[in-house]
């Protein structure tokens, strides 16, 4: 806590220090007080705020230590949940009358993420605080006094969370042009305010209340209204704070998954592997001894004699799930980076071909697990963190990219469009995807079998979407988007024959395009080594640029079965950047797959 002393006081109130002397032994003011530590005296800056604004003749609101201690408890005058205009960060306000007037408790809530069943809501994000955080506060104390029809000026204002308190003092203050127009409406009168904070002890604040101080142990928009079903009376809520049960509950799901593969002999032997090695990998990190428990340690516990708790947060209860998941223990879980990308590659052609969103048999409880053991699997343990590990890692296996162009008319667009066919099943997850960008509208013009929008197949079985569109002057344009393979993900006839590619070719001004190529005399579009997003363009040094340069080497690095050495990398950019904007770069074999540009020799 900042303490103005004698001689500081004396300037902010433009008197001598004798005469501050004269103002606390008399009463005008308060006397100097002692510091948490005892370590120094004098006054809280709030307090010197208010006392300055109020001898100024400028409306201010007040200071709790302007309140003498409270013998007997306070009065709930009223509580409620606000909104800060302009933001979805919600607050919730208390306000407790005492003998001197009427404190108000400003709680910023922290939100929470819904699952649907079996799993259980999580905590989310905490609202941001900005340095300084008294304009957060002032904003949910305007919102207050519109909510409750209540004047400012008249509480005492404390910021309240689970670690700290700070009290809050509001002034007019006709120099700040800042407009609260927002949460008053747009008729309103503009107000302009300052505020102060100032960190103060939860035994100061319990002493000014007259009771220990309500709080939330995790406030939450869930929380309080837990409480006011209660009547206001203490309850119980239950939050997956440490996302332990949904683990858990992802792991004995995950158990169900590994049956079904291990049944299957040799064919699920290496999807029934990987998910054991998730499993054991989820085990690894789950606190069992947390179940049902309070969610964590709160201040409430650290100074119970100064504060109460309003909710208690516990954790669902969730070791009745340990023996199912220990049916999967696996000794050896630290694996190299490739055998963890392995792993994560099986258990995500799972999710992609049948649980996903876009799988042959969707299923929400059972994607959401899957999603959870790659990551589990791709991400490194605490154990794991070694300058080998984290220079090579695994990473969440994508299956596809799409990639949208505006069919020009060039030889090349021609050329790809005309090798175009229509598909006759739309049941693979790439099919689906591309489907789903339809709005309602456009799917049934789709289904009526119309040529505005139609789901083609090229020449090596990637799909694509074609829609007749109209431009704003009323000009009709065909869009096609293309769902572009990532290419480990390919089957090994189509590997070998885009291996074999004489030349890439990239139209000027690519954009969100793919990259074509030149196979046998056809064209191809070429794979991506790893899922690429962003635009591509080429010419000039730019993010455009960059990521054509990225997905070139990914691309080429695949051809190669080896990683491009830094010689490659720089000689792939100066074709990229050096190329003529304008005009369609044109890269031969040759020129990219040369000695030294890897870090083994090459296919060739």
């Amino acid at each position: 806590m900042g303490l103005f002393s004698r001689k500081k006081v004396a300037k902010r109130l433009d008197v001598t220090p004798a005469r501050v002397s004269q103002m606390a032994a008399s009463g005008a003011m308060i006397a100097p007080i002692e510091d948490e530590d005892g370590t120094d005296r004098g006054w809280p800056a709030t307090y010197v705020e208010e006392f300055a604004a109020r001898r100024a003749g400028r409306q201010t609101s007040r200071s709790i230590y302007g309140f003498p201690p409270q013998t007997t408890n306070p009065i709930r005058v009223a509580d409620t949940v606000v909104t800060k205009s302009g933001s979805k960060d919600q607050a919730l306000i208390q306000l407790l009358q005492v003998d001197a007037g009427v404190i108000g408790l400003i709680t910023p809530l922290w939100k929470t993420v819904q699952q649907e069943a079996p799993y259980k809501a999580t905590l989310g994000y905490r609202p941001f605080r900005s340095f300084g955080f008294e304009d957060d506060s002032l904003a949910y104390i305007l919102e207050a006094e519109a909510a409750l029809e209540i004047d400012l000026y008249d509480i005492a204002w404390v910021h309240v969370e689970s670690d700290e308190a700070h009290e809050i003092v509001v002034v007019f203050d006709e120099d700040r042009r800042q407009t609260t127009q927002g949460a008053w409406g747009s008729g309103a009168p503009k107000q302009t305010h300052s505020a102060k904070q100032e960190k103060v002890s939860w035994e100061t604040l319990r002493t000014k209340l007259g009771s220990k101080v309500p709080l939330l142990d995790i406030p939450t928009l869930e929380a309080v209204e837990a409480w006011d079903k209660a009547g206001k009376t203490v309850t119980t809520v239950e939050l997956d704070t440490n996302r332990y049960f949904n683990i858990a509950m992802s792991a004995a799901l995950l158990v169900g998954l590994e049956s079904r593969e291990r049944s299957k002999l040799h064919a699920g032997t290496a999807k029934a592997e990987a998910l054991r090695l998730a499993i054991a990998r989820f085990t690894r990190i789950i606190d069992w001894e947390a179940s049902g428990a309070q969610a964590w340690t709160s201040i409430a516990q650290l100074e119970p004699q100064n504060i109460e708790l309003l909710v208690k947060t516990c954790n669902p209860v969730y070791d009745q799930l340990r023996g199912t998941i220990q049916t999967c223990e696996m000794e050896q879980i630290d694996l190299t980076a490739e055998q963890r990308q392995s792993a994560a590659d099986e258990l995500a052609h799972i999710l992609y071909e049948e649980f996903g969103e876009f799988g042959a048999t969707p299923d929400a409880a059972i994607a959401y697990a899957l999603e959870g053991g790659i990551r589990i699997i791709c991400d490194l343990l605490p154990g794991e963190m070694n300058a080998e590990n984290i220079q090579h890692q695994a990473v969440f296996p994508v299956f596809h990219e799409l990639r949208s162009f505006i069919l020009e008319r060039c030889n090349e667009h021609e050329e790809y469009y005309r090798g175009l066919k229509p598909v006759s099943k739309a049941d693979a997850p790439p099919a689906r995807w591309l489907l789903s960008s339809l709005t309602p509208a456009e799917y049934l013009d789709y289904g009526s079998r119309h040529d505005n929008i139609q789901l083609l197949n090229d020449k090596d079985g990637n799909y694509v979407l074609s829609q007749l569109k109209t431009s704003y002057n009323q000009e009709t344009y065909t869009l096609l988007t293309v769902a572009v393979p990532i290419a480990k993900h390919q089957t090994d006839q189509k590997k070998t024959a885009l291996k074999e590619f004489e030349e890439i070719l990239v139209v000027p001004d690519t954009q969100e395009g793919p990259v074509f190529l030149r196979v046998g005399g056809d064209l191809h579009v070429m794979p991506f080594g790893q899922a690429h997003s962003g635009s591509f363009t080429h010419g000039y040094s730019g993010g455009g640029p960059g990521n054509l340069r990225l997905a070139l080497i990914s691309f080429l690095q695949w051809i190669a079965g080896a990683n491009m050495t830094d010689t490659g990398k720089e000689r792939v950019r100066s074709i990229v950047f050096g190329a003529d904007q304008d005009s369609y770069l044109r890269i031969n074999r040759a020129q990219v797959l040369r000695p030294g540009m890897f870090e083994i020799a090459t296919s060739e």
